[in-house]
């Protein structure tokens, strides 16, 4: 059973005006990017909406209806074809397939609607991302190598069994870089505050950098994620000193730049402002 439709820019929830941040708003958001997740995973398209709807958890009708939603919205375009994912390829506008758009709905996934603002956890750091990509992409030793070198305790000593030690793993020095890399991450997340900061006041206007635009869009996501279908959103971020409100304005569409892309938010406008009259 779909969910009941999002206000779009004209405020009637009509398709007529559709916004690929429409699925992100209804009751069951988790459905539609279920049913985006199954087109992503399926590159070459060759899954019908039957498939589609047991891989989600549906019935083959809803998989349909919702794929038309998605279609209505902007974030796919489709062929006469209907049975088949096939008759389904990625629009210009398809959110949650862009590099962009997987930031937005990563924020937006790990911020529960029914969760206030103050609760939302923080996005990881890059560098921890990156560390727990390794580990989990290495075999047991180099993962019990990078654990211990990461909190700064001897590596395992390795059996007999198990053949020749690996080389030596110099801790210090992989204590420092860790260090040194979550530095440089603090200092990037500083400046593109900064940045943020001072283009609060003409945001519709001003080209922000990568790493500007990346905070914007975490803290349009974490806002989205708590705005309900006829209210205004807000987020407050404790690390950049930030906060952000949308607030909606039937038929006014904002657009927001940077170095990734351009996002309009369609029925929305957007306020930055410090955290708690900062400066």
């Amino acid at each position: 059973m779909l969910g009941a439709s999002p206000v779009t820019a004209s405020g009637t929830g009509s398709p007529a005006s559709p916004t690929g941040l429409a699925h992100l708003l209804v009751p069951d958001s988790g459905s539609y990017q279920a049913v985006l997740g199954a087109l992503d995973g399926d590159r070459e398209l060759r899954l019908t909406a039957t498939e589609v709807a047991s891989a989600t958890g549906g019935d083959p009708d809803g998989a349909r209806a919702r794929l038309e939603r998605l279609v209505a919205w902007g974030n796919v375009t489709r062929t006469d074809e209907a049975d088949s994912l096939v008759a389904y390829r990625a629009g210009t506008v398809r959110y949650g397939l862009t590099d962009l758009g997987r930031r937005i709905l990563r924020a937006v996934s790990a911020t529960s609607v029914e969760v206030a603002a103050a609760t939302a956890p923080d996005p990881p750091s890059r560098w921890l991302a990156e560390l727990a990509g390794r580990v989990d992409a290495a075999g047991d030793e180099e993962a019990a190598r990078l654990y211990a070198a990461a909190i700064g305790v001897p590596s395992p000593e390795p059996t007999a069994a198990e053949g020749p030690p690996p080389p030596a793993l110099d801790l210090a020095a992989a204590r420092e870089a860790v260090l040194e890399r979550d530095g440089r991450a603090g200092r990037e997340l500083a400046r593109a505050s900064g940045e943020l900061r001072e283009a609060a006041a003409d945001l519709a206007r001003r080209r922000l950098s990568r790493g500007a635009f990346r905070l914007l869009t975490d803290l349009l996501g974490r806002a989205l994620a708590q705005a309900a279908p006829d209210g205004d959103a807000y987020v407050a971020d404790a690390p950049t000193g930030l906060e952000l409100q949308l607030l909606r304005a039937p038929g006014v569409r904002t657009p927001l730049y940077g170095e990734d892309g351009v996002i309009t938010l369609d029925g929305f406008k957007v306020r930055v402002a410090p955290l708690d009259g900062r400066s």
